[in-house]
């Protein structure tokens, strides 16, 4: 059960979030970005479905994944763009690793490296979905071939018949490994491979091709000195960099562009526990955690103490900035998604994406959502962490400053010190 417990007298969430950035100092690389409107939910509208195909919750989907450097071998040039009604993929991130080459009304043809991705079969197939974007109901899908994952790259195509696919609607391909004894109807999660998504396209009325068709919210390329962002066919590529127990470290991981999308159009109106409990549901919160105690242990952390510090700094690391500029109003509450990817963030935003990923099963951390005056951070149980604390509900939490790096667990800005906080539990 949602739990809400007040230390002492405070005004309402929203006046007290109103000047969230003035405490605090502001890192001087912020990235510009973009914020739009509150849309409509459209993940609460749900559309007839053809009982013959997917359902897109049964799909193993990602909303986020690392991205490691490709293997060792000959650099392969960029394809070039295609003058026909075929999209051609020629991001320099895909090379030598498993992508889409080019896709069409007609199909789809993918370049399987070995072992890239890693999986459990010496034959594979792939399956693709034809889906509404972002991430809507399963239009058509098919299968590849079984193929030898041989010690070559190799092209494989797969058919598509997309003259009965509706007109004038984002469309988008979204491609899946399996092993090659496998079907998508019963193969466990762990078996399969998210290879990667589409940009979307559509189909005009009176055409028989397709053309991309970006959103006009997509966020460009930015670098800073701290977080980098460059958009690539489906995703957007994500580099942050930090410092932890005297070791520098990099962290590179996609960012799907549905998902991003999805997470903007979720309507707001929500408190901001409520937010977390979102992350924890749909597994974004789960997917990067996972992903953060992976890189803290490729960083040399082994201690779970050491793991959430890596956790910690990789959100301090994120850019922060004004309400106002990023959102374009007071108080826009983001989601963990547009946080990673639009690269302006309030004190709420940090605080919301560290509390979802330390609740999630990755870390399983009992964290709190603690709001002074004007200000959030996060909470984390544990009866030997020290430094400044709150008591709430018979346990002991230790204070969490995410705005900006150099906060160990415990600090916190003195300008806090002294001032009565609500709990918010998550």
């Amino acid at each position: 059960m949602k739990r809400r417990h007040l230390l002492g007298a405070c005004a309402g969430a929203a006046s007290l979030l109103g000047g969230c950035v003035s405490k605090v100092q502001v890192p001087t690389d912020d990235d510009p970005g973009r914020r739009r409107s509150n849309p409509v939910d459209r993940g609460d509208l749900v559309r007839p479905q053809d009982d013959s195909l997917r359902r897109v919750e049964d799909l193993p989907l990602v909303s986020l994944k690392r991205a490691p450097a490709p293997p060792e071998g000959e650099p392969q040039p960029a394809a070039s763009p295609s003058d026909g009604g075929e999209l051609t993929v020629t991001d320099e991130y895909w090379r030598n690793r498993t992508h889409v080459k080019s896709y069409s009304i007609d199909g789809l043809e993918v370049e399987v490296y070995p072992d890239q991705p890693v999986g459990d079969s010496d034959v594979g197939k792939l399956y693709v979905a034809l889906m509404e974007y972002p991430r809507q109901q399963v239009i058509a899908e098919a299968t590849s071939e079984r193929f030898q994952r041989s010690q070559r790259r190799q092209s494989i195509t797969v058919d598509f018949d997309l003259s009965t696919a509706p007109r004038n609607e984002r469309l988008q391909y979204v491609v899946f490994l399996l092993p090659g004894d496998a079907d998508i109807d019963d193969v466990d999660a762990d078996r399969t491979e998210f290879v990667m998504e589409t940009d979307p396209f559509v189909v005009y009325s009176g055409e028989q091709r397709i053309r991309r068709a970006p959103s006009q919210e997509e966020p460009g390329e930015s670098h800073g000195s701290r977080y980098g962002r460059t958009p690539i066919e489906g995703a957007y590529l994500l580099t942050l960099n930090g410092r932890t127990a005297g070791r520098d470290w990099e962290v590179n991981m996609l960012a799907f562009k549905s998902a991003h999308e999805q997470s903007w159009r979720r309507s707001r109106g929500r408190a901001r526990d409520e937010y977390v409990t979102v992350e924890l549901v749909n597994g974004t919160a789960n997917e990067l955690a996972t992903l953060l105690k992976e890189e803290a242990e490729s960083n040399g952390a082994t201690s779970e103490h050491a793991k959430v510090e890596f956790a910690v700094d990789f959100v301090q690391s994120l850019p922060y900035a004004l309400d106002s500029v990023s959102a374009g109003f007071d108080d826009y509450t983001k989601f963990m998604l547009e946080s990673l990817v639009d690269g302006q963030n309030d004190c709420e935003d940090t605080a919301i994406l560290l509390a979802a990923v330390l609740e999630a099963p990755a870390f399983n951390k009992d964290a709190v959502l603690i709001q002074p005056p004007g200000h959030m951070g996060v909470g984390i149980w544990g009866p030997d962490i020290e430094g400044f604390r709150y008591h709430h509900e018979g346990r002991t939490y230790a204070y969490i400053e995410t705005t900006n790096p150099g906060w160990s667990i415990g600090d916190i800005p003195e300008v806090y010190q002294g001032e009565r906080a609500e709990i918010h539990q998550v």
